[in-house]
């Protein structure tokens, strides 16, 4: 398993710092505009499209893909629906976790932490298959991993945002985000993100198919040709059958044609005897 803590809190960081400015710039964006996207109902609705735009810029960000300023709008209402839903199961299972003794509140939280890139990655699965995926990284990982770094980055962050009166949170943001990019990627295991697209599952199911198809060629042909063995081996059976009858035969009949050439001489001889006889009764 590659996740450590220690591991996603300095890559995170080292990632942030090398990309600091696309990524704070574009925070700022996601940020104003879901602050006024707040002020009615209707627009409190687009909120998680423009926080699953911006995550997705992250992701993008931390595999070394291009990302400019502003452009993560495209992705999260491209897929608005499916990322509103995902933000009111998140609540409402939240919500009422708190409600029932708020430790399954708390559970839940760390348990779903990451619901948002898990369906990033893949977008055609349901948000309850998104929530379950990121419970099984989250288990896989270590439920008490997880929270003990989020503890840890969200004191560090209090700790700054105190002495400096909450200006600290203008700056860091950058790196709290990445650190927990880099752990949703350090949990796929690989390094690398757990990403099913439709084009790739489209790719894998074409390429599984001509393998198939590929294979089921060959099995053919091997039938083929065992068949054509077969054949060839019964005819040749067939063969040796029909030259052993043959020389069968042949030996038959040539051992009546011997008991014939017998026959003949018997006949002769009895015939001799014949003449002999009939000639000492004429003497």
């Amino acid at each position: 398993m590659n996740f450590e803590i220690e591991k996603a809190i300095s890559q995170g960081i080292n990632v942030a710092k090398d990309n600091f400015l696309v990524i704070w710039v574009n925070g700022l964006i996601a940020g104003i505009t879901m602050f006024l996207a707040f002020i009615t109902i209707i627009g409190s609705l687009v909120v998680p499209a423009i926080a699953a735009g911006y995550f997705e810029s992250l992701l993008r960000v931390r595999r070394g893909e291009k990302v400019e300023i502003g452009d993560f709008f495209t992705f999260g209402f491209n897929h608005f629906g499916p990322f509103l839903g995902l933000a009111i199961l998140l609540m409402l299972g939240i919500f009422f976790g708190f409600l029932f003794l708020i430790i399954p509140g708390i559970f839940l939280t760390i348990a779903w932490y990451f619901a948002y890139y898990v369906k990033i990655d893949n977008p055609d699965i349901t948000v309850t298959e998104a929530l379950s995926m990121s419970m099984s990284l989250v288990s896989k990982i270590g439920w008490w991993k997880l929270f003990a770094l989020i503890i840890i980055v969200g004191l560090a962050s209090m700790v700054l945002n105190f002495f400096t009166f909450q200006l600290a949170s203008l700056v860091i943001y950058p790196f709290t985000y990445m650190i927990t990019v880099e752990a949703y990627i350090l949990a796929t295991d690989s390094g690398e993100p757990v990403n099913v697209k439709s084009d790739d599952i489209k790719m894998i199911n074409e390429t599984t198919s001509d393998d198939v198809n590929e294979e089921t060629k060959i099995d053919e042909e091997q039938v083929e040709s065992s068949d054509s063995i077969n054949e060839e081996t019964e005819e040749t059976e067939e063969t040796e059958e029909i030259k052993k009858l043959k020389e069968k035969q042949a030996k038959e009949l040539e051992e009546l044609k011997e008991i014939e050439r017998l026959k003949e001489k018997q006949a002769k001889e009895l015939e001799d005897l014949k003449n002999e006889h009939s000639k000492k009764a004429d003497d």
